[in-house]
């Protein structure tokens, strides 16, 4: 799960039972509010990330980075609220940033990603990958989901 709303609906949304969440520092009130938040979902059972908008500075989420509550990051690569949104190449360096300040924590890219721009996300960095429209948007989802299978498969990551 991604929350974007806010933390006021963290705990509702921990009582569904997500087996990842992930969240976006900035809509924290302060540094006890993120620590409580990763402490949170660490105790639900859930794995806690956080989350990244493009228009943030890597610099937001570098101090959390190393959090041993953190299991990942999630970098949004497009605005917030729609689908079908393409892909900002830019901000593969900011990806690349992300894995220099935590070479160890898994990143996940959120946004615009399709056939073309997958391989892109996957060499600059990425651990995973959110498709929504790329799957969706066309005649045969079942054929999405193999091509998307397919490239990940030949770069050999999961």
């Amino acid at each position: 799960c991604h929350l974007m709303t806010g933390l006021k609906w963290l705990e509702p949304l921990l009582d569904l039972r997500p087996w990842r969440v992930a969240f976006h520092a900035t809509m924290a009130a302060d540094a006890a509010a993120i620590e409580a938040a990763l402490a949170s979902i660490a105790a639900s059972g859930a794995e806690a990330g956080l989350a990244l908008d493009h228009t943030d500075a890597v610099t937001v989420l570098a101090p959390w980075l190393s959090h041993p509550a953190c299991c990942f990051a999630l970098l949004m690569t497009v605005p917030a609220g729609a689908g079908g949104q393409a892909f900002q190449p830019p901000l593969l360096e900011k990806l690349a940033e992300i894995r220099r300040v935590a070479p160890h924590l898994p990143v996940t890219v959120d946004g615009g990603v399709n056939r073309t721009t997958l391989p892109q996300v996957v060499a600059a960095g990425a651990m995973g990958a959110v498709a929504g429209s790329a799957i969706f948007n066309a005649q045969s989802v079942a054929d999405n989901i193999n091509v998307l299978k397919s490239i990940v498969m030949e770069k050999n990551i999961s």
